[in-house]
């Protein structure tokens, strides 16, 4: 009954380590966006100063929102990740304290039938 448990279990959680993962990745990710459009908006240009410096804000803005995006979905997704692992881990106490319950049963079944039929003097 405990491998089947375990099995259970080791199958319910490998879903919730992939949001672990990607939790954990997302603001890796988003920043290696960030950087990469900030080295973009480093181009060159001509023209007036006020417009290439406007051009510049307006590119480093873009690429700082690809940072805030993985921020943001770094939180949501770990806040997922927590619920279903505490969730899990409810599950597994419950499900260890009705395993517990349901061989005791069986124990007192089987020490019952092994006394059947009474005898009678």
């Amino acid at each position: 009954m405990a491998d089947t448990a375990d099995v259970t279990m080791r199958e319910m959680r490998r879903g919730v380590r992939s949001l672990g993962v990607v939790a954990t990745t997302a603001p890796l990710v988003g920043c290696i966006g960030a950087t990469l459009g900030i080295m973009g908006s480093f181009r060159g240009g001509c023209g007036e100063k006020a417009t290439l410096l406007a051009a510049f804000v307006s590119d480093v803005a873009d690429s700082l929102a690809l940072q805030a995006w993985g921020i943001a979905l770094a939180i949501l997704v770990w806040w997922a990740y927590r619920y279903f692992h505490d969730r899990l881990d409810e599950f597994a106490g419950q499900m260890q304290v009705t395993s517990s319950a349901i061989l005791s049963d069986l124990a007192e079944l089987t020490t019952t039938l092994a006394t059947w039929p009474p005898r009678t003097a």
